[in-house]
């Protein structure tokens, strides 16, 4: 069944809807699908000094995701009654990583000004059944930032030379040397997994050095990482 204004309006009320946008970003199209949901609004762009009203709607215009925006941010919602309101992030431009932190504060959603303007009602009514709504092309991002700081705690358990990134800067000895700098073997114990001379080692592991211009095994393995040669596992 497809969702409407109709289908739970009579179910909705609200006392205040705020829209905190300077620039008037957020069209009059938009405003009237949204104003539909409810049997009694009343319309504000700006947030009083003291609210307790509850039942307050806040669509809040982001320019971007800086600290002073951030900053700005915690500061309104210090004048709101954040447990009964519903605050609801409007980007101007596309999301990206830095919105990450803007997910701690007290908001039940964040859109793009573009998906607003295209699926109002889409958006109001999940705010109204779900109680939250995420921008659909945001999912995966936050997802992997999710799976991301899981890990972050775990210790790696390998470095792993990339080959494929490697190929054209070094020979096929020189990889499975590197691989096994990575993996903290000694000389003598890389000659005896590879069934080397130890100064075939020590002239490979020289070769090595000077190509990535590293003074010695450590830096060697350090500049590997920061280039982007290394993948580690955890």
């Amino acid at each position: 069944m497809m969702i409407s204004s109709k289908t739970i309006k009579t179910h909705t009320k609200a006392k205040i809807i705020i829209y905190l946008d300077q620039q008037n970003y957020i069209s009059s199209q938009i405003k009237n699908e949204v104003t539909h949901f409810f049997e009694e609004v009343h319309i504000k762009h700006n947030i009083p000094t003291v609210n307790k009203s509850g039942e307050d709607w806040i669509f809040y215009v982001l320019n971007d995701f800086s600290n002073q925006e951030y900053d700005k941010l915690r500061y309104h919602l210090q004048s709101l009654n954040v447990n009964e309101s519903r605050i609801l992030l409007v980007s101007v431009n596309k999301l990206d990583r830095n919105l990450f932190r803007f997910l701690s504060l007290q908001i039940c959603g964040v859109v793009t000004l573009e998906t607003l303007q295209n699926n109002t009602i889409t958006v109001i009514s999940s705010l109204l059944t779900k109680g939250v709504f995420l921008e659909p092309k945001f999912h995966y991002d936050l997802v992997m930032e999710i799976d991301r700081l899981n890990k972050r705690d775990k210790p790696l358990k390998k470095l792993v030379l990339n080959k494929e990134k490697v190929n054209e800067q070094l020979t096929k000895k020189e990889q499975d040397i590197l691989q096994l700098l990575l993996d903290g073997h000694s000389n003598s114990k890389i000659a005896e997994l590879l069934f080397f001379a130890q100064s075939t080692v020590s002239t490979t592991i020289s070769v090595i050095l000077k190509k990535i211009d590293a003074s010695d095994r450590t830096d060697a393995i350090v500049k590997a990482i920061r280039i982007g040669w290394v993948d580690g596992f955890r």
